[in-house]
């Protein structure tokens, strides 16, 4: 089985607030110079780049490679009543994942920019054997959906689940002091998800 939807995600928020009146009759500067102010070897443009290490645990509810299969049981019941099943799946760990990005401020204009990228990209596989002690008595294991009395038999099975998610956050955020002591913040976000998970089983009587 293979997911991969991708989303595009827009948001747009604003706030506005009261800077703290200047203490002296100097007007006040642009919020981004409110502390510290720059000095008078700072630039009009400033960059921040940043990155982190992610350790983090991939999951979903569909994650099913295998049934067992413990056949009918005459001597409780006659007519048999139904088989017993054991439902198998796999069970991811923790994966390394990343997160990086850089920062672009103009402090002239009060406007900011940012873009970054998380991804985090894994595998992880279960595996199961039926017992040999069972094997008389006709223990099976299968596919989910196709096991039975018709379906072919098998003594082992084997999952696997890939994992792969990334996102990319391109947002701006400006600042307008449209009123002496107001400024109201605009920011702007745009976000594209892709999410991708697939599942594979193997079946044997190795």
């Amino acid at each position: 089985m293979r997911l991969a939807p991708i989303m595009v995600v827009f948001s747009l928020s604003s706030s506005i607030y009261a800077q703290e009146a200047a203490p002296s009759a100097t007007p006040p500067s642009a919020i981004l110079y409110k502390c510290p102010p720059p000095g008078p070897c700072s630039s009009s443009v400033a960059f921040d780049v940043y990155g982190q290490w992610l350790y983090l645990q991939p999951n979903g509810s569909n994650l099913y490679y295998a049934a067992e299969a413990f056949p009918y049981d005459l001597s409780i019941a006659d007519p048999p009543v139904s088989p017993n099943w054991q439902i198998f799946e796999i069970d991811p760990g923790f994966q390394s994942g990343f997160e990086v990005g850089i920062k672009c401020l103009m402090l002239n204009n009060d406007i900011g920019i940012e873009l970054n990228w998380e991804s985090l990209h894994g595998s992880d596989t279960n595996s199961m054997n039926v017992t040999p002690l069972s094997y008389g008595t006709g223990n099976m294991v299968g596919p989910i959906y196709d096991i039975g009395p018709n379906s072919s038999s098998y003594k082992s099975a084997k999952g696997k689940g890939v994992f792969k998610f990334d996102e990319v956050n391109l947002l701006a955020g400006k600042s307008i002091c449209f009123v002496k002591n107001l400024v109201l913040d605009l920011d702007l976000g745009v976000s594209f998800v892709s999410i991708e998970q697939k599942t594979t089983s193997t079946y044997s009587n190795v």
